[in-house]
């Protein structure tokens, strides 16, 4: 669910929350709409079957406040909620400990989702999304760059260079097994050809409202901000097909206070219950591939993690953006200004 600029490059240190150290319990998730989802479909129903005083304190996902907290020695999170990249950075800096799987049950769970010191939490994707109304169902990215075909503007958002070089290249006939290492300048070579056609956006409410209104015929949006916006009868519509899939990650801060009731708060989101009311609400997959099974037909099409979306997709190689990403954003955001 990649949303902002990784803390592998941004380390400005947020507010901790209002949680302290008496709390049993203290999870950093991302706030908002997700936070209030991850409470419902996790959090409370944790709290009332342990009797434990939980805080839950927010932060954007980024590894630049838990690495604030670790160095300092003052670590106020028990369990923190990390975007990929930036989970591989925490890992990198040494900022996490491992998972206790004594505690987390991995029976059952996808393969990779149980790392020693990161536990996947949600599987998203960036994909291809267009204006129905006046666009009829696209195969895949290279609709994107065919502008001779599906004329108009191209919503992009301008602060995440990752999803968009993966689908451009792919776009450009890259086979998705040798996609990485990204070769860069064929990426924006290939992302030239539609410059002076992109609207850049700086957040996914922006890119979802330039195609349902029609501004961009076509443009790259996270998969549940296109599910969201399907469902509340907007005009837009999706594919998975080459597409590029995201893992998010728990994980728990070295000098974590509470380091036992984190990994039984670990090992409760690992259970497909509590996934599938996350995927009902926000399209995101979770875990366990038990809870894709409890979907219906008609909801499973929209899930990342539904076997033929899956297909279509290309995971992200967050350990090579980890090592790159400086480079390639300062070289994506020249490119994005000039």
């Amino acid at each position: 669910m990649l949303r902002h600029l990784t803390g592998a490059i941004a380390l400005t240190v947020i507010g901790f929350g209002s949680a302290t150290s008496a709390q049993d319990l203290v999870i950093a998730a991302t706030g908002g709409s997700f936070e209030d989802v991850l409470k419902e479909a996790y959090i409370t129903p944790f709290q009332e079957a342990t009797g434990l005083d939980i805080a839950v304190a927010s932060q954007n996902s980024t590894v630049g406040p838990l690495k604030a907290q670790v160095e300092a020695g003052n670590v106020k999170w028990d369990v923190v909620y990390l975007a990929p990249i930036d989970s591989e950075v925490a890992k990198a800096d040494g900022l996490i400990q491992p998972i206790d799987y004594s505690i987390v049950d991995t029976e059952g769970l996808r393969e990779g989702a149980a790392k020693p010191a990161r536990l996947a939490a949600l599987y998203s994707a960036s994909i291809v999304a267009w204006n129905s109304e006046s666009l009829q169902d696209i195969a895949g990215p290279k609709a994107l760059f065919d502008l001779e075909t599906y004329p108009g503007k191209r919503a992009i958002r301008s602060s995440t260079p990752y999803g968009v070089l993966e689908i451009a290249l792919l776009a450009d006939g890259v086979s998705p097994d040798n996609l990485y290492p990204l070769d860069l300048d064929r990426a924006f070579s290939k992302l030239d050809e539609i410059k002076d056609d992109i609207i850049f956006y700086t957040a996914n409410e922006q890119g979802v409202q330039l195609l349902a209104s029609g501004q961009a015929q076509l443009g790259i949006i996270p998969n549940g901000r296109a599910f969201k916006a399907n469902a509340d009868g907007l005009d837009i519509n999706y594919t998975f097909n080459g597409g590029v899939n995201f893992v998010d990650y728990w994980v728990v801060p070295k000098g974590a206070k509470n380091p036992e009731n984190a990994m039984r708060f670990l090992n409760v989101i690992s259970k497909a219950e509590g996934q599938m009311v996350v995927g009902k609400k926000m399209a995101y997959g979770g875990n366990n591939p038990a809870a894709d099974e409890k979907y219906s037909a008609e909801h499973q099409v929209h899930m990342p993690t539904f076997a033929d979306n899956a297909e279509g997709l290309v995971t992200m190689d967050s350990d090579w953006w980890s090592q790159n990403l400086k480079s390639v954003f300062s070289r994506w955001q020249a490119w994005t200004l000039n």
